[in-house]
């Protein structure tokens, strides 16, 4: 219970760690495209500046070339002077105009790659808010497995403890039962004895008697019939006796298959509890391994988000190398490890594996299940 309180709590942790994650970078997104405004902007006037200088060049290029030729031939010497200072202001002209234009190129490419590092941005907040989905489905289904096995253990240990009240109870049962069949029979066992000593009693008497008094057929009769009601209850008493003997053993051999019965069961139920056992053991330690799988990913998640304000502080002439080499990255990258070194269940890596994962720099994509080798990448990749 108390495991489970406190994956409760570090899930709860680290899910308001990344919303706070994304929220801000959701607020330095804002904060970007306010920025990528005012330089469209400023842009946007830089455009109309040099719309004017061309248009004033082409009305004074358009005035020179309509200037009458006898004005030129009578003031020749006048206009010298003149010719000379517009000469200067068109070369003054064209200057400002070029280094328009080459400001304008300038801040055409800035704005380029302004651009390019907003858009590496969204797709750094789509990659998280991603993850932050897959970590909480891996979560959620961690969850139920825990559950579930915690549930089938309860059930499984309920069942177990029904049949061994239930076995204990017919135990004591067929043992009352064999007490009870038992007193019986030492009573039949008496009555028999009983029995056979008043009919060794009578028939010796009877016996007596006849030699005695001479045997008269009355008597003889009636001793005779006092001898076979005897014998008859005698018979009965034995028939008694054996129905009693069968049934005690009848007893004593059903009570001894069912407690063979049950050792067996109980041998298949202390089976099945290790194998749960086992079961549950396995789960606990994948349970485990994705608690410190998580906090790796923390600290690597907060390692990257201290990384980025360096990044927004690169230079346009720094950015655009970054752009122009990304096959450093691809250099740098480290060997995956097997899919050995980390042992977890088939099931969440097949679950894993489905979905990929992309670095918002150089475009390379990772399985899921091998985010470690993508965050030792983005290390590499951002510096």
């Amino acid at each position: 219970m108390t495991a489970y309180k406190s994956n409760a709590s570090l899930k709860k942790k680290l899910s308001f760690e990344l919303v706070r994650i994304i929220s801000s970078l959701k607020k330095e997104n804002i904060q970007l495209k306010k920025t990528l405004a005012e330089v469209s902007h400023h842009h946007a006037e830089h455009n109309k500046l040099v719309e004017k200088l061309l248009t004033l060049e082409t009305l004074q290029l358009e005035s020179r070339q309509q200037l009458p030729a006898k004005d030129e031939k009578t003031t020749s010497t006048s206009e010298d002077s003149p010719s000379f200072s517009n000469d200067e202001a068109v070369s003054h002209l064209q200057h400002m105009l070029n280094d328009a234009l080459e400001k304008n190129k300038q801040w055409l490419e800035y704005d380029q790659q302004r651009e390019a590092y907003v858009r590496a941005i969204l797709d750094k907040m789509l990659w998280l808010e991603k993850h932050l989905n897959e970590t909480n489905q891996a979560h959620s289904m961690q969850h139920n497995e825990e559950h579930s096995y915690a549930e089938a253990k309860r059930q499984v240990k309920e069942i177990y403890e029904s049949l061994v009240k239930e076995a204990d109870l017919w135990l004591d049962m067929l043992k009352k039962q064999v007490e009870v069949t038992h007193q019986e029979l030492i009573i039949a066992e008496k009555r028999f004895r009983a029995r056979e000593e008043e009919l060794e009693a009578l028939t010796h008497h009877l016996k007596s008697e006849i030699i005695n008094k001479g045997s008269p057929k009355e008597e003889c009769h009636n001793s005779e019939e006092e001898e076979q009601q005897l014998r008859e209850e005698t018979q009965e008493l034995q028939a008694r006796l054996k129905e009693e003997k069968r049934r005690s053993t009848n007893f004593e051999l059903q009570a001894s298959l069912y407690q063979r019965y049950m050792l067996n069961h109980h041998h298949a139920d202390q089976e099945k509890i290790s194998e749960l056992e086992r079961q549950i053991k396995i789960s606990s330690q994948d349970l485990e391994d994705a608690k410190r799988d998580s906090s790796y990913l923390k600290k690597q998640m907060i390692r990257i988000l201290k990384k980025l304000p360096r990044a927004e502080g690169l230079s346009p002439d720094q950015a655009k190398r970054d752009q122009q080499d990304p096959d450093s990255c691809e250099e740098a990258m480290p060997p995956s490890s097997s899919p050995g070194d980390n042992p977890v269940s088939s099931s969440h890596t097949s679950v894993l594996n489905e979905s990929v994962l992309e670095c918002p720099t150089c475009q390379n994509e990772y399985p899921a299940s091998e985010y470690r080798e993508l965050l030792k990448h983005l290390e590499i990749c951002l510096e």
